[in-house]
């Protein structure tokens, strides 16, 4: 907490709403009730506020009423307006309008960090849609027809179900990671990726094998495949499993770095990759035959990527750590990682879960599409072309809801309830006007959009059939994203697994075969089951955030999630850096954040709340530094 200088006596109206504030905070909370929630939360009435604001220049000391006008009037402007940091000294004693447009300003700010953030990951998620499609096509040119098409695509099924894992695993990475520089713990980073990479390695490996084996082709005949497009798709992935640990390595790399606000690499290695795919794909599928090629391009751009995000990592470390000592996160390889894999655990497992759910729910409503008793090969085709419409509206969604992840862990690690929160309301609306623009531009494009899809009518029918229905999920998609994030920086994954099974697997698979084979409504009526699941789940979520999420629990929370890695790592803390400049308004204090720590790192969008203000802890089991928590903390997960 903030130091108070003495200032001059307030006025009459500043000390009644001290003593007010003084009141409120000195009363004991509800037996089983919430904790109160912290004070910059609490807005005056417009009278109150009238009242405050009409002292003017009547005699008010320097620093008195007018110093709990202005930062009133800021908190008036609603919870979204709030400053998402604290104004400078000079600038206490400007009129409540300036006090608004500041306000503006500020969110305007933070809007542009998120930004920078989901930039590079949108540009990632494009490039990647752009390989597969490379893929796709090259293979249907220079292949042997249905078959290599077929067993591609199979082949291409298996590998999401490993990606989803690893993916799931290296997630985990948002909330400890994050976390961990959010608290100015540096050194933390290195050993939670030692974790991470080895947790997704210990599945990693023995998946790979199973590929490298032989095994997965009479595997998959007995799940109901073809035998001939069972044996090519086994064939393909014998020689396709290094993109696994090499997908590991990328993975985790890319979320070590995103944990410090550094999003760059991503976009730079996809972008690296889809340059390389169209000559890869090309060279090597019409050198080796589509069987040996197509595995041969798909590795070498997955080494491409991991080459490109390790060479940024490392050259971004030795600069720190030449620069910057006290901020260096990679000091080496060390086994005592490994002693913080229990606790990583805790998290990843979930986390995996979480975002199997999500994925393997389309996996299934393509393998329903094919059982349709109505003309499924023309169903089929049809859902493939609107999940890559959907596809592409989600990667809008998941960029953002991701940059909202990192940048809300990072202001729960350095102990800014408010900063998160005002950064996941941020998130929210940005998605929504976005999402909303997105799909009005698809509604009104739906006709043109279809004959674009395929020439085939049978199948453009029944795009402009299922269309509509993507459009209208498009939003809450959007929401899902964002809530989805803050539940993974937050550390509350198990809560998120079990929001997302039940709604996807409990309600929405079971709606989607009602109304798809039971009303005869097709592949329509599957996707309706999922987006009504979608919306279920966002409804649900929105209502879990709005009545059951306590912020400053959540930070004490995150301050014993970092407090578990220290002691598990045996990591060294980061000693407290000097407490930055706060601000006493009538007895409420919040601790801002210097220029420096505020800029962050700038590169790929910087870390603002990531350097939080003394929020160090001083000891493994997780007792607040200058955070202002001054007991052992608990750690339960949601």
């Amino acid at each position: 907490m903030g130091r108070h200088s003495p200032a001059p006596a307030p006025s009459a109206a500043a000390s009644a709403a001290a003593a007010a504030a003084a009141s409120s905070a000195s009363t004991p909370p509800p037996r089983g009730g919430r904790a109160p929630r912290d004070a910059d939360a609490d807005s005056p009435s417009a009278a109150e506020l009238r009242g405050l604001l009409e002292d003017g220049d009547g005699g008010a000391a320097p620093g008195g009423g007018r110093e709990l006008s202005y930062l009133q009037a800021v908190n008036f402007a609603g919870g979204l307006l709030l400053p998402l940091r604290l104004p400078s000294a000079h600038a206490i004693h400007k009129r409540p309008s300036a006090a608004y447009l500041e306000a503006g300003t500020l969110l305007g700010e933070e809007a542009g960090r998120l930004l920078k953030l989901a930039g590079p990951l949108f540009i990632e998620g494009i490039t990647n849609i752009g390989a597969q499609l490379v893929a796709t096509t090259t293979v249907s040119r220079l292949g042997a027809g249905p078959l290599a098409l077929s067993a591609l695509v199979l082949a291409q099924t298996q590998l999401n179900f490993g990606y989803s894992i690893v993916c799931g695993i290296a997630a985990a990475m948002e909330t400890c990671a994050g976390q961990a520089f959010g608290a100015r713990h540096y050194a933390l980073l290195g050993l939670i990726l030692q974790c991470a990479m080895a947790l997704c390695l210990l599945f990693a490996v023995p998946t790979a094998a199973l590929w490298a084996s032989g095994a997965m082709a009479p595997l998959l005949v007995r799940l109901g495949q073809l035998p001939d497009v069972a044996a090519a798709a086994g064939s393909l992935l014998q020689l396709m499993w290094p993109v696994l640990p090499l997908l590991v390595v990328s993975e985790t790399t890319g979320q070590y770095l995103l944990a410090q606000g550094v999003a760059a690499p991503a976009s730079v290695a996809g972008l690296t990759s889809l340059a390389c795919a169209v000559p890869a794909y090309w060279w090597l599928v019409g050198r080796l035959g589509w069987l040996r090629g197509a595995p041969a391009a798909q590795v070498s751009l997955q080494a491409i990527a991991a080459v490109v995000v390790v060479a940024w990592r490392s050259a971004r470390d030795a600069r720190v750590a030449r620069t910057e000592p006290h901020r260096a996160t990679w000091r080496g390889w060390s086994f005592e990682a490994l002693r913080g894999l229990p606790t990583y655990a805790r998290y990843a497992v979930p986390a995996a879960a979480m975002l199997c759910a999500e994925w393997w729910i389309w996996e299934a409503v393509v393998f329903l599409a094919g059982l349709l008793p109505s003309r499924a090969e023309v169903q089929l085709g049809a859902l493939g072309f609107v999940m890559q419409v959907s596809i592409a509206t989600w990667t809008l969604s998941y960029s953002i809801g991701t940059g909202a992840a990192t940048r809300i862990a990072n202001a729960l690690g350095a102990g800014h309830a408010s900063n998160a929160r005002r950064i996941f309301v941020l998130a929210c609306c940005l998605l929504a006007v976005a999402n909303s623009a997105v799909a009005a531009t698809l509604w009104c494009l739906r006709h043109r959009l279809s004959a674009a899809l395929t020439p085939d009518p049978e199948i453009g029918a029944e795009v402009r059939r299922i269309l509509p229905a993507a459009i209208l999920g498009v939003v809450g998609d959007g929401q899902v994203a964002v809530l989805g994030g803050l539940l993974r920086a937050a550390g509350r994954q198990s809560t998120g697994a079990l929001i997302h099974f039940c709604t996807y697997w409990l309600f929405g698979l079971p709606a989607g075969v009602l109304l798809g084979f039971v009303f005869e409504w097709g592949a329509l009526g599957l996707w309706m089951g999922v987006a009504s699941a979608t919306a279920l789940q966002a409804v649900a979520l929105h209502a879990w955030v709005a009545l059951g999420l306590d912020w400053q629990r959540e930070v004490r929370r995150s301050a014993a999630t970092v407090g578990a890695l220290l002691g598990s790592t045996g990591a060294t803390p980061t000693p407290a850096a000097a407490p930055a400049r706060s601000f006493a308004i009538a007895g409420l204090e919040e601790d801002g954040l210097t220029e420096e720590e505020e800029d962050g790192d700038e590169e790929g969008g910087g870390g603002g709340a990531g350097a939080g203000a003394g929020s160090a802890l001083t000891s493994p089991a997780g007792a607040g530094g200058g955070s202002g928590l001054t007991s052992p903390l608990l750690g339960g997960r949601g």
